[in-house]
């Protein structure tokens, strides 16, 4: 396995085979320093959906630039790797902690699976912002059933936008927010970089807005400023 450009009708124009047990995900072009690049994800993916790994930065004649790795201990998941023209990368990480459980009518020795976001400075590696859905998302708004015998992935955060300036942007971008998509709340967040807070929210139990007839999602991937003032989001429709 390993990210692969095609031409339309299929003939290949690059491949980059990786090591036996490593998967890529996140294939994508951006700007990195004002010239297009390409990033993706690459490591191990386990079963409950979640990646262990790191990102990287290659330019347009295929050479390494930049690896992309999370701080403050952990591994960097497969879902998000966006960079900004300030020379920073939002990536996403998942962390399971011990927690009692029972307030949720499962055990009282639970695991959790908790959703990170971080900004990383690409060339110094330093953690610019870090954010957790525990503590900001309540359990109760998860729509994903309490397990037994397995971490509760209660949020699954997939997907993170600063917006068009990296860090704020126009229309319903406020300046100093990012927007996040919670696959297992059935909700899009736009926190305030600098409380944390929500400034408001779409979708599932706690919407700030009347949704009109046929606007619901679930289990939504991908939510996305676009110009104009809006949103764009994939509702997957399923678990």
């Amino acid at each position: 396995p390993g990210p692969m450009i095609t031409e339309q009708n299929g003939n290949l124009v690059w491949f980059h085979p990786l090591p036996a047990g490593v998967q890529a995900t996140n294939f994508q072009v951006q700007q990195y320093q004002g010239k297009p690049v390409l990033t993706w994800w690459q490591g191990r993916i386990i079963q409950v959906g979640f990646g262990e790994g790191e990102d990287v930065i290659y330019d347009n004649s295929y050479r390494h630039v930049a690896t992309i790795r999370a701080g403050n201990g952990y591994q960097a998941d497969l879902h998000q790797i966006r960079l900004t023209p300030q020379g920073t990368a939002w990536i996403d990480v998942f962390d399971p902690i011990h927690m009692n459980l029972s307030s949720v009518h499962g055990p009282a020795a639970g695991i959790l699976t908790d959703s990170v976001v971080q900004e990383i400075d690409v060339k110094t590696g330093l953690v610019m912002w870090e954010w957790h859905t525990l503590g900001h998302i309540p359990l109760t708004d998860s729509n994903n059933p309490v397990p037994r015998s397995y971490p509760w992935d209660y949020a699954h955060l997939n997907s993170v936008d600063p917006g068009p300036g990296g860090a704020g942007g126009a229309g319903l971008n406020h300046s100093g927010d990012v927007l996040v998509s919670v696959r297992n709340t059935w909700t899009l967040y736009d926190v305030d970089i600098h409380s944390g807070g929500f400034i408001w929210r779409l979708g599932g139990r706690q919407s700030s807005f009347k949704q009109g007839p046929g606007t619901r999602f679930y289990w939504q991937h991908d939510a996305e400023f676009q110009p104009g003032g809006l949103i764009s989001v994939f509702d997957n429709g399923s678990d």
